[in-house]
Parts: C-alpha cells; structure tokens; sequence
C-alpha cells in the first residue's frame, strides 16, 4: 500500500505545481 500512498502524493504534488502555474497567468 506504501507503493499506492507514494504514488497518490506524487500525483497530488504534480497537480498542485500545475495549479499554481495557473494561477500565476
């Protein structure tokens, strides 16, 4: 399941840089 949580957290933290990308414009 750490594989899984690993993988949750990298995704959330990709997404949140995307965001942030986003809001900036």
């Amino acid at each position: 399941m750490d594989l899984v949580k690993n993988h949750l957290m990298y995704a959330v933290r990709e997404e949140v840089e995307i965001l942030k990308e986003q809001i900036r414009e």
